[in-house]
């Protein structure tokens, strides 16, 4: 995995490194990588709030593509204009992908890292503790 991400950054610097004139307007491939990175954040977000209506979870989802795009200073006007870029620009948009998909599953795998350890050292706070009681006389 690892390997595969180091691969896929060499190529997008590399293909940063070709003078490639983007359009005035169009996010570059770096910072669409972080706005497509927060947004799907985002979508997981909502998505896993079950009792949210769809027509809500719309609402909300733009809340939340305003706020990362001023973050970014950016607009939804740029989002959009450069993801018509990189739609009409396939091989792009593929390498942005990549590497937004890789850095996600790099994500989900360090929060089950740090999920497992929690686990183990609950387990192990629960070993101790009974460990640790005093053994109940049944006889008594």
């Amino acid at each position: 995995m690892k390997t595969k991400v180091f691969f896929l950054s060499c190529i997008f610097l590399w293909s940063c490194s070709q003078t490639q004139e983007l359009p005035q307007g169009v996010l570059n491939k770096e910072e669409m990588i972080e706005v497509l990175l927060d947004v799907y954040m985002a979508q997981a977000k909502i998505a896993k709030e079950r009792s949210i209506e769809r027509d809500s979870a719309e609402v909300l989802y733009r809340h939340y593509q305003d706020y990362i795009l001023k973050q970014r200073n950016s607009d939804t006007i740029t989002f959009y204009n450069s993801l018509t870029y990189y739609f009409e620009h396939p091989e792009d948009f593929e390498i942005i992908n990549e590497i937004v998909l890789d850095s996600l599953n790099l994500r989900l795998e360090k929060l089950e890292a740090q999920e497992d350890k929690i686990k183990q050292e609950r387990d192990k706070k629960r070993e101790n503790k009974t460990k640790d009681a005093p053994a109940i006389d049944a006889q008594k």
